[in-house]
């Protein structure tokens, strides 16, 4: 099973109706689609990506899904997720989704950079609700990526050393690597 199908799979078991989702970096929609089915008409989802090329994208593939309704789409960095969020009222999300790199059929020199997913990442994990989980997907295979998996590896390692529960897998090769953070349903925040 490929990477990104054990992130759905993972999250399929933590999202329910109602629920509030993030997906942090749209890209061509297939995740923010996944969450917004998951939390159904109820639920509501927040889609963030700095490209017009990844909006347009994703709002086409949420109106081909019949999830637009429950979707909110924002051009903006992902690093501002704090700010959008409390902007549009989306608060505790169950999941928040990241698929870091550059967009599939774009330029390659625009990409997700260790700075701004740093920032997210603090974003994400202080927005989530008890229980709920982000899910980071780190490519290796590019220089900037290269350098965005290694900081995402150690955020990672300070938020087990918080008390959350982190998990990785690797793709073979110099593959995507996968990590899921799940946030204690109690203790420290």
């Amino acid at each position: 099973m490929r990477l990104t199908q054990q992130a759905h799979a993972a999250l399929a078991k933590i999202l329910t109706p109602g629920d509030h989702a993030i997906d942090a970096t749209c890209g061509n929609g297939y995740d923010t689609c996944f969450v917004a089915q998951q939390v159904g008409p109820t639920g509501r989802v927040l889609g963030i990506d700095i490209q017009p090329e990844a909006i347009r994208a994703t709002r086409g593939a949420l109106e081909q899904a019949g999830c637009s309704g429950q979707s909110i789409l924002v051009q903006d960095s992902h690093a501002n997720m704090m700010a959008i969020a409390d902007e549009h009222g989306l608060h505790a999300p169950m999941a928040v989704m990241f698929n870091l790199g550059y967009l599939p059929g774009t330029d390659k020199r625009i990409t997700t950079t260790v700075d701004t997913t740093i920032q997210a990442l603090n974003a994400a994990r202080a927005l989530l609700a008890p229980g709920g989980a982000l899910s980071v997907m780190s490519y290796r295979g590019h220089s900037e990526g290269a350098h965005e998996h290694a900081a995402v590896v150690r955020w990672c390692q300070s938020a087990k050393e918080r008390g959350d529960t982190v998990q990785q897998r690797t793709a073979p090769a110099n593959g995507p690597v996968w990590s899921l953070v799940i946030k204690p349903r109690s203790g420290p925040a």
